[in-house]
This record gives structure tokens, sequence and C-alpha cells, in this order.
């Protein structure tokens, strides 16, 4: 490989025990990014998928450098926890591409009794898009809400079958009834003259 430097060279041309070739060929099966860093952060292995983010060969490079395009270790690098035996998980955004990833880590022992940390990554940006979206949807109706129980104008949502769905401050006032009494009453039959109920319920059935 061209312009390779001494240490992407000797990671390039490690060799795998039986165990590890295991991984690899199941790594290599996985529709999700994956890749084995070693303890120095040089990238040891990477299946087709995590090739094809990154979007080259990057055994020998630094992973950090690589996966992420920082200069430096990832803040959110597990590598001391993965050395003592752990498997952990971690929710991040990537630099590289802006996708929010559930990255799970465990170690694994090379050929030479060293360990290494595998990493899987799981793209959530799709869910949380939808998560954010939700958030801003039930921040406006709480704002909305908001806005209607403080309003002076008297305001309440009634079902057909009598029940009140919501009233406000203004038309418990102008009722004389509390909102606990209202939720309790049907609305046809207590607040609505019934000459006008016909009216009401013809309304009401159009909706």
């Amino acid at each position: 490989m061209p312009n390779q430097s001494k240490s992407e060279k000797k990671f390039s041309e490690l060799s795998f025990s039986n165990d590890e070739v295991g991984t690899a060929s199941l790594m290599d099966m996985m529709t999700q990014e994956a890749y084995i860093c070693s303890p120095d952060y040089r990238v040891i292995y990477l299946n087709p998928a995590m090739k094809k983010r990154v979007g080259k060969e990057a055994r020998g490079q630094l992973c950090y450098k690589a996966m992420h395009g920082l200069d430096e270790q990832c803040p959110w690098c597990m590598i001391e926890d993965v050395k003592q035996g752990k498997q952990v998980e971690t929710e991040i955004e990537s630099p590289k591409d802006k996708h929010t990833y559930i990255v799970s880590s465990a170690p694994i022992q090379m050929l030479d009794g060293s360990i290494s940390m595998m990493n899987i990554f799981t793209d959530i940006s799709d869910r949380k898009k939808a998560e954010d979206e939700l958030r801003k949807s039930v921040e406006r109706i709480e704002f909305l809400a908001d806005i209607l129980e403080r309003s002076n104008q008297p305001l309440g949502i009634g079902f057909p079958d009598g029940r009140l769905g919501f009233c406000n401050k203004a038309f418990c006032e102008l009722t004389g009834y509390s909102e606990e009494e209202l939720k309790t009453m049907d609305w046809a039959k207590v607040l609505t003259p019934p000459e006008w109920l016909p009216g009401e319920m013809q309304a009401l059935q159009k909706l």
C-alpha cells in the first residue's frame, strides 16, 4: 500500500488467531459497522460496513482519526473499561458524519496476549430525530394548552357523550363550577339549554 507509515504497515501485516479469525468472520457478516482497535488506538480490523462508512481501508491508522475525523482520543472512549474486561455501551454523535450511534465495546484477546477493543456501531439517528420531533411537538402542545388555560376567553371542549375533555379557568368562572365538577357532569344536560341541544349535537356530528 503506498505511503504507509510504519504503524500502518505493522498492523496491515498482523496475523490473527483462530478465535480472532472467527470473530472477524462474524463481523464481516454484520450490517452494522464494526472494528477492532489496539490499546494504543490503532485500527487492527474493520468490517466491510465500516470500510464503506470511512471510505477506505484504515488498518494501522489511529481509530479516532479514521472513525471520527478527530485529532485526539475520543472524549467518550471506553478503552480503560474494556482493558478491565468490561463490556460497555455508550451513545455518541460522530463528528465525521453527524450521525448518532450506540457503540457497544467489548474486550478481545489477541494472539500476543494483549487486550484489544471491539466496537460495534448501531445507527440510531432516525430514532433520535423522531424522538426530537416528538419532544418538540409535545412542547408546542403544552405551550398552546398553557395559553388556552390562561386565556380570559371561556373555553370548554365537549364530546358527544357529554364529557368535557378540557375547560379553562375562565370557563369555570363563567359556569360557577370547579374543573373537577365540570369533568364529572354531562355538559349536554347541565350546561346546555334544551332548545340549543339539537343544534349542538348536529354540529358535533359534523366534526
